[in-house]
């Protein structure tokens, strides 16, 4: 991945996600960067593979940092899967589940 392609990755994820969270963090808040931040605490190597094929405990995990990284409530479980499959679509990708 370039970086050119890595920035535009790391902007889709922070869209994502961003749109999915909110409430409860504040749409003000809610940034791309700072939702991605949110994500890269917990998953360092944030990767396309690597989303898409996150663990129930994983998806828990995310849920917290959100409410870590923004000290508000953890968003539920369905929001951090909804952000996860919409970035399945937009990033074309053909996974099964949810």
């Amino acid at each position: 991945m370039t970086d050119a392609e890595r920035a535009d990755f790391e902007q889709a994820v922070g869209e994502c996600f961003a749109d999915a969270v909110c409430p409860p963090v504040s749409f003000e808040m809610a940034s791309a960067h700072e939702c991605f931040e949110a994500v890269n605490a917990i998953l360092p190597d944030v990767s396309p593979a690597n989303l898409v094929a996150l663990r129930d405990d994983q998806v828990a995990a995310l849920a917290r940092s959100f409410a870590d990284w923004f000290e508000c409530e953890a968003p539920s479980e369905l929001q951090v899967r909804s952000a996860v499959h919409a970035l399945r679509g937009r990033l074309g990708l053909d996974i099964i589940g949810p």
